[in-house]
């Protein structure tokens, strides 16, 4: 592969990456026979908060993250994983709300209820 094309490509691999990790760039992505190591990265925390977990990011550190690209799939590991969080508050903000029963977000889960699907998937809490 070109040394054009090898830079192009860890720039792409280095903005993917910079959606995860803090401080990514071209520079610190070393593509070697389709393999790409990093060492001591940081999580962004705005990446683990967009998954919705019922914990916040306080800080999170992978001390080694190999990446392996082939034709067909891309595959990784990490090791020495180092993570604080912080629990959140999972009370409603509304002060009308009222906390969901198992069996209300099990027919959720289902689809079931009026009209079929719930509209929005993501909204636990109800408002009456």
């Amino acid at each position: 592969m070109s040394l054009i094309a090898t830079e192009l490509l860890q720039d792409l691999i280095a903005s993917k990456l910079g959606e995860y990790f803090e401080n990514i760039d071209g520079d610190r992505v070393q593509l070697n026979a389709g393999q790409v190591e990093l060492k001591e990265v940081e999580l962004r925390r705005d990446f683990v908060d967009s998954l919705n977990l019922p914990f916040r990011l306080k800080s999170g550190r992978i001390g080694k993250f190999h990446l392996k690209l082939n034709a067909h799939k891309v595959l990784f590991s990490v090791r020495c994983c180092t993570f604080g969080i912080i629990a959140r508050d999972l009370r409603p903000s509304h002060p009308r709300a009222r906390v969901p029963t198992r069996a209300i977000l099990a027919e959720r889960a289902r689809g079931a209820g009026a009209g079929g699907r719930h509209r929005h998937p993501r909204a636990i809490w109800s408002i009456r």
